[in-house]
């Protein structure tokens, strides 16, 4: 039985909106037709909300029910009843983080350039080829303060840091003097602006001399078809770089005499210059970058 037939107000309203329908004079039974029409709207609305109270508590019953089994049927809102296990993840996937390519061994901040700003250099060897603190390339990025930055390969295979930050060649901007460490070696590099960028000063023939790189270790250096086997030390020396060698094949056991010289730099050419000395020193370590007079 529907609910307008339990209804005798109802019933009754809708017999005279039907005459009022019927009626020419339709001022009299406006206000009754109006209200049969909103009656029964109002009563829809009840009796979708009492249905739709009737269906969730169906689904609540479905879902107390004692047997235990799961209900695959989402409920109210979207979300899973209760046992039921979702396939999408509670949590966001975590993104996945880049390691970066390369190390960072040492840096500074000089002005390289002499345009009165700091610069700022980073010593960088790359991750994963590193083997016992070798590695088979290392460059210093060189970014200016104008924003332009500049890769410069560094000299060896060791373990880049800064040794110190001096003007070598006189003009009143500092150069950068890199050292790459390794086990038993210890190579050079020079760091300069000139032609209006930054580059490693390359090591050249200077005098009699044969070529002689700015290092430490033992050496064999061809000159005039001879094969010259040495021991040398290079270090920095009151804001001087400077090499000592022996000239000759060295046992390390004992004392040695030894000939100094200062680095000269010019333009983007290193080369051995200035006075040389003759010094000594011994088999302890510690006496090789403070030689003395013989």
């Amino acid at each position: 039985m529907s609910i307008e037939a339990r209804d005798p107000i109802l019933s009754g309203l809708d017999e005279l909106a039907g005459m009022a329908d019927g009626d020419q004079v339709t001022d009299r039974m406006a206000g009754i037709s109006r209200k049969a029409r909103t009656n029964r709207i109002r009563h829809g609305a009840v009796g979708a909300a009492s249905l739709a109270v009737v269906a969730a508590g169906a689904v609540g019953a479905l879902q107390m029910l004692p047997s235990g089994d799961a209900i695959n049927e989402p409920a109210p809102g979207g979300s899973p009843t209760a046992g039921t296990e979702s396939t999408v993840p509670s949590t966001p996937a975590e993104p996945s983080v880049t390691e970066p390519a390369v190390i960072v061994t040492d840096e500074t901040s000089v002005d390289l350039d002499g345009d009165g700003q700091a610069d700022q250099v980073r010593l960088l060897v790359p991750k994963g080829e590193r083997v016992q603190g070798r590695s088979d390339y290392a460059a210093a990025e060189v970014t200016r303060a104008s924003g332009q930055t500049t890769e410069v390969q560094i000299s060896g295979a060791g373990t880049p840091k800064v040794a110190g930050e001096a003007d070598l060649n006189g003009d009143g901007v500092p150069e950068i003097q890199i050292v790459s460490e390794g086990e038993d070696h210890s190579w050079w590099t020079v760091l300069t602006f000139t032609g209006g960028e930054v580059v490693a000063a390359t090591p050249i023939l200077s005098g009699a001399e044969w070529v002689i790189q700015p290092e430490t270790g033992a050496m064999e250096e061809e000159y005039a078809g001879a094969t010259y086997r040495d021991f040398q030390v290079t270090w920095m020396r009151d804001d001087q770089l400077v090499t000592w060698f022996t000239g000759r094949a060295w046992d390390r056991d004992s004392s040695a005499e030894v000939t100094l010289f200062p680095w000269a730099l010019d333009g983007d050419e290193l080369s051995l210059g200035g006075q040389s000395e003759t010094l000594c020193v011994t088999a302890d370590p510690a006496t090789w970058t403070n030689p003395e007079p013989c």
